[in-house]
């Protein structure tokens, strides 16, 4: 007998209708069954919005946020909280962003909200590394205030006051650093030449790395030769790799220096995008072309400096499609059971919309969720089945987009749980459909 996905009389529909294959399929907590079920009849409407929520306090008792602040004791991470200021937190001491925050350190940097900026980051990994004392002021890329504009031409960051002295361009800050605080050095001057060599290195490895990722010459707006591309970043990543090998150790140098500081940035990046955007180059962990940059990455790990900076790879990922539009050339091998489990989707499809229109606590009455939940199902089985799935064009409505993606994680995240095996689909598929959410929300607010 073939099984079905989201059976109408299973436990994926009336969850007051117990499955003798899912134990769990009758809600075991009466009051959230009571809950869920005055949920299906009114919370969809707005006007019993807020009778709604005292019967939500009562069914789940919340702790007070007193006490959750308490517990997270955010201060002990090290983080500052800045209330009613972007960003809310930060991880370095800061002060408001206005023309009239003065620091009493040696050093105020002038950085951007969201922590994207490379070359705030080189600053920051030099001052963590030379124990340097400093504030930061957060400066809005997209809304630069004028008086910013006013004492720094470039209007870009980072820029930095150094004992009164405005600088900015990374490199200029860098070396004033250095002058101003000569210890510890992370610039010993009797390998001054081998310095410079990488830090102009660092120049044209960066270009040659995102030009090969965008497919198109840097400064360029027309597509490049994809081999001449690839060619280039791998000459100056071998380049990379020589400098590596002038000294023993793991950095440029004898010891970590600058010449370690204006590397770090874009080939933290690098390592993060390739084995998502473009698997042509490897530069860490199993099947590494390029062992030197492979230990060098490893050595960065006990670096205070880039761990003030690190990301998370898929953060890195999401910052250069959403700023560069790169999209993956990688072709994911699809996993064992994603074409079962797209087939089941696709013969169901009316009835797993019907069981979340039914039961996910969306707006059933409303036309526009209905559609975004039949849109949702539709992507997710073209994903399964290795098709690309189109989003809607909604760049022009940024509130019906806001609206759409939603709707569409909550079908996502209904539906991931919704899921049974053996009564729904064989294990491989399940875990298939389930792989196949995870990644369609990681990028469900594109």
């Amino acid at each position: 007998m073939s099984l079905q996905l989201f059976p109408l009389k299973g436990a994926f529909a009336d969850p007051s209708v117990a499955d003798p294959r899912l134990p769990t399929a009758r809600c075991p907590f009466p009051r959230a069954q009571r809950l869920r079920t005055r949920n299906s009849r009114g919370l969809r409407q707005r006007s019993d919005a807020a009778a709604k929520t005292g019967d939500l306090e009562k069914a789940f008792p919340f702790p007070a946020w007193e006490k959750l602040d308490e517990v997270a004791n955010l201060q002990n991470l090290g983080l500052e909280i800045r209330k009613e200021q972007v960003p809310s937190t930060s991880a370095f001491p800061s002060l408001p962003t206005s023309p009239d925050s003065k620091s009493s350190k040696r050093v105020l940097l002038y950085r951007d909200t969201n922590g994207w900026c490379p070359f705030c980051e080189r600053v920051i990994c030099a001052l963590v590394e030379k124990n340097i004392e400093f504030d930061c002021v957060y400066i809005d890329l997209r809304n630069k205030p004028a008086w910013y504009l006013d004492i720094v031409e470039t209007g870009l960051v980072p820029a930095a006051e150094i004992d009164g002295r405005l600088v900015w361009e990374s490199k200029d800050i860098l070396d004033a650093l250095e002058e101003t605080f000569p210890e510890p050095s992370l610039l010993p001057t009797e390998f001054s030449e081998d310095a410079n060599a990488a830090s102009a290195l660092a120049d044209t490895l960066s270009r040659a790395g995102f030009s090969f990722l965008r497919g198109r010459e840097y400064g360029s707006d027309g597509p490049g030769d994809p081999t001449e591309l690839l060619e280039s970043f791998r000459s100056r990543l071998q380049e990379m790799e020589d400098a590596l090998a002038r000294h023993p150790g793991p950095f440029f140098l004898p010891q970590f220096s600058l010449a370690d500081v204006v590397h770090i940035p874009h080939m933290q990046r690098f390592a993060a995008y390739l084995p998502n955007i473009r698997d042509e180059v490897v530069l860490h962990g199993p099947g590494a072309q390029y062992p030197r940059i492979a230990a060098w990455l490893d050595a960065l790990e006990e670096r205070p400096g880039f761990r003030a900076v690190k990301s998370d790879p898929e953060t890195h990922v999401q910052v250069v499609r959403r700023l560069f539009g790169v999209q993956p050339s990688v072709e994911a091998e699809r996993p064992r059971g994603a074409s079962a489990a797209g087939a089941r989707l696709v013969t169901n499809r009316e009835a797993v919309v019907k069981d979340v229109l039914a039961n996910a606590g969306l707006d059933s009455g409303d036309s526009f969720v209905r559609q975004a939940v039949e849109l949702t199902v539709g992507m997710l089985a073209a994903e399964l089945l290795g098709e690309a799935p189109a989003k809607p064009d909604l760049a022009d409505d940024p509130p019906s987009k806001a609206r759409f993606c939603a709707v569409a994680a909550a079908v996502l995240a209904f539906l991931r749980s919704r899921v049974s095996s053996p009564r729904d689909m064989p294990a491989d598929a399940a875990s298939s459909f389930r792989a196949a959410i995870d990644k369609m929300l990681r990028e469900v607010y594109w």
